[in-house]
Formats: structure tokens, sequence, C-alpha cells
């Protein structure tokens, strides 16, 4: 999926459920939950969600509000980060260190921090 399909708060949305989900297709993590590490009301969450949903670069896990990055969102990712340009939303994401197993950037949020999402 080219990035410019994608609003700039649907690019850090993204950025961020792939943070919180370490490009994990089976986890999920709150919808309001990724707005809230954005500063975004529960509606404007929703709104960011639906966007990508119809993209299909996310996928609805639970009716509460789950979500999971998709495989076609995971792709976009790795297309991203491997084109020449490197400019996409994938470009800023934290990258495997192979050599010691860790990634070369920390997020300071992980998934057990996740509010329940009612």
């Amino acid at each position: 999926m080219p990035t410019s399909e994608l609003s700039e708060t649907g690019q850090r949305f993204m950025i961020q459920l792939f943070e919180q989900t370490r490009d994990d297709q089976s986890v999920q993590v709150s919808m309001y939950y990724i707005g809230s590490l954005l500063g975004l009301e529960r509606d404007a969450a929703s709104r960011v969600a639906e966007e990508l949903i119809g993209l299909q670069m996310i996928e609805i896990k639970t009716l509460a509000g789950g979500i999971g990055i998709s495989a076609t969102g995971s792709e976009g990712r790795a297309a991203e980060t491997t084109s020449s340009a490197a400019t996409g939303w994938g470009a800023e994401l934290p990258q495997p260190d192979r050599e010691n197993g860790t990634s070369t950037t920390q997020s300071r949020y992980t998934i057990t921090n996740a509010p329940p999402p009612f």
C-alpha cells in the first residue's frame, strides 16, 4: 500500500500499532490505547482505525475495540522499509539488532500496559 494513501495520523497510528504488536498479527491491542498514545480522543481514534480498516491495514479483533495489524499492514511496512527512499511509515520503526537480539530503539510502552478497551 502506498504511504500516500494514509493520512499523517493514520501513519502515526500504524507506527504505534506496529511498535505495540511488534508486527505480530496474532497480538491485539485497544484502538483507544493506541489513540491515547497519540493524544487522540476515543472518537478520533475510532475514525483513524476505521480509515485503516477500510484500507485493510488493520483488523478488528474484538467488538470492544481490540485491533491488530493485518497481513496487508505488515506487508506495507515491509515494502516501505525496503524501498530505496524509505520515507514511509515503516522507515521510522525500530529495527532489530541481529547481533544481540534487541531493538535499536526501545518503546516506552508495552502491550501489558494497555488499559481495558472499554
